[in-house]
């Protein structure tokens, strides 16, 4: 298994680039750690899952319900409800692209990314800029029920 540094924040993950399955990515030898990486226990990963599968599906069948209830009722067509359908959306990007990548981040080495480098820079663009996208969306939702 060859390993491949991706510079994340001041900080190094290492890439895992092989085959597809992660049973090997256990441990990793790296140039400057003496012992053997840190994996989580079994009952944090079984529960980590249990609870982000959960959350990911919830998440998807509620994000996918605003659009069609306010696209569906034209009363329903205002300002703040467009602001509610656009969090929708940001919510559906952050649960189909950052929570499977916490799943596979729980169950493989704490310095492993074996999603390659693009995923690692995208994942990681994904999760800085849906913060802000929140934020944004729900100043304006106070911002126009406030007038």
């Amino acid at each position: 298994m060859s390993t491949v540094a991706c510079e994340l924040n001041s900080s190094y993950y290492t890439t895992a680039i092989g085959n597809s399955a992660l049973d090997g990515f256990s441990v990793v030898e790296l140039e400057n750690v003496t012992s053997a990486l840190y994996m989580l226990p079994a009952y944090i990963r079984t529960t980590s899952m249990v609870a982000c599968i959960i959350v990911m599906v919830l998440g998807i069948i509620g994000n996918l319900m605003v659009p069609l209830v306010v696209l569906r009722g034209k009363d329903m067509r205002n300002s703040t409800n467009i602001f509610l359908v656009n969090l929708s959306v940001a919510d559906l990007c952050v649960l189909v692209i950052c929570t499977p990548t916490v799943l596979i981040e729980v169950n493989s080495g704490p310095q492993i990314w074996p999603l390659g480098k693009h995923m690692c820079k995208s994942e990681s663009y994904e999760s800085m800029t849906r913060f802000g996208v929140f934020l944004f969306l729900s100043l304006l939702t106070d911002m126009d029920t406030a007038r």
